[in-house]
């Protein structure tokens, strides 16, 4: 499966190295989306690396830029770009919304909306750009009829070995291969099945307007999601497995799991983990004398050292740190 790594992918398919603003930014514009590219402070030059790889309709990019830098990017209709965040830290705001991105996220931009990206210096990723008329006759044949509304994904960033465990293990098998001299994916007897198998991942992985006609959630999944998160405000502090957050439900264990799959991204363990730490977090900050080991407790945790790992990751700081400040 793919993983967040330093490195850049597609090492043998070097298409540009720059120090230009102008010229990175002239080059993505005729590759991807129009767009205009700044530095913060006083900077003028960048590290802009750009690896491709073509494949039927589908391309491979590898990108960075090895500075801060922000992209306010037009409207287009031209295709959806899936973006694989492997290093560094991003964020994509869009109709007003705020979506970041960390290492081991991914997060589909779609075309038509004009959009802002920040990225970090470090930041690494791999960007699946994907033909919109073809994805969309492959939602068209799915779905049985023609849609009215164009497909739209879900502007959320998803962690992609919960919500696209399959995807993302399919495009690291194409990257190796398109880095291996004797592969033999690409070939025209084979790379045209790939393609579809690609296409048909990304609708039925992740999130979009039309998902629920997928066989992926029923009617009652928004009342069944509103029922557990209500749930887990309340309870969240207590043992709580998956069993006790379906029965809350009132849905299936494997029911419950691709709801939260499907409108959070997540599962419902890391969602109530992700409560538990956030509820931490408050304590933390407000509890005059409480200790690390007192609020880990109240909160639902009860092994200290996974506590302490899963926070430093969610927050980036331990909670000896937080209980500090």
């Amino acid at each position: 499966m793919l993983e967040p790594t330093t490195r850049m992918p597609l090492a043998r398919h070097a298409c540009l190295r720059t120090a230009s603003v102008e010229h990175a930014r002239g080059h993505l514009s005729a590759l991807f989306w129009p767009h205009r590219l700044s530095l913060p402070g006083q900077a003028r030059d960048i590290a802009f690396q750009h690896h491709q790889a073509t494949y039927g309709s589908l391309s491979l990019n590898a990108l960075r830029y090895g500075r801060e830098v922000a992209l306010r990017v037009a409207p287009s209709d031209a295709a959806y770009l899936v973006k694989f965040t492997l290093a560094g830290h991003s964020e994509l705001i869009q109709l007003g919304q705020r979506v970041a991105s960390q290492p081991g996220m991914v997060c589909v931009m779609n075309p038509g909306s004009r959009f802002e990206v920040r990225l970090s210096a470090d930041y690494n990723q791999l960007t699946l750009r994907v033909d919109g008329a073809r994805l969309q006759r492959l939602l068209e044949t799915q779905l049985g009829y023609r849609p009215r509304t164009p497909l739209a994904f879900l502007g959320v960033a998803h962690r992609w070995r919960v919500a696209a465990p399959g995807m993302a293990r399919m495009v690291k098998t194409l990257c190796d291969d398109l880095d291996d001299q004797a592969g033999g994916l690409a070939h025209g007897l084979v790379a045209g099945h790939l393609e579809d198998a690609l296409h048909g991942l990304l609708l039925s992985e992740l999130p979009h307007n039309y998902s629920a006609q997928f066989g992926a959630a029923s009617d009652d999944a928004p009342r069944a999601l509103a029922r557990v998160r209500d749930f887990i405000a309340e309870h969240a502090h207590e043992a709580l497995g998956l069993h006790d957050l379906a029965r809350a439900a009132a849905i299936s264990t494997r029911s419950l799991q691709q709801i939260f799959r499907l409108h959070l991204g997540t599962t419902p363990m890391a969602y109530l983990r992700d409560q538990r730490l956030h509820r931490a977090r408050l304590q933390l900050r407000s509890a005059e004398h409480a200790s690390v080991t007192a609020v880990a407790l109240a909160s639902g945790f009860t092994h200290l050292s996974r506590f302490a790992r899963y926070y430093r990751e969610r927050f980036g700081e331990s909670p000896h740190t937080t209980r500090r400040h």
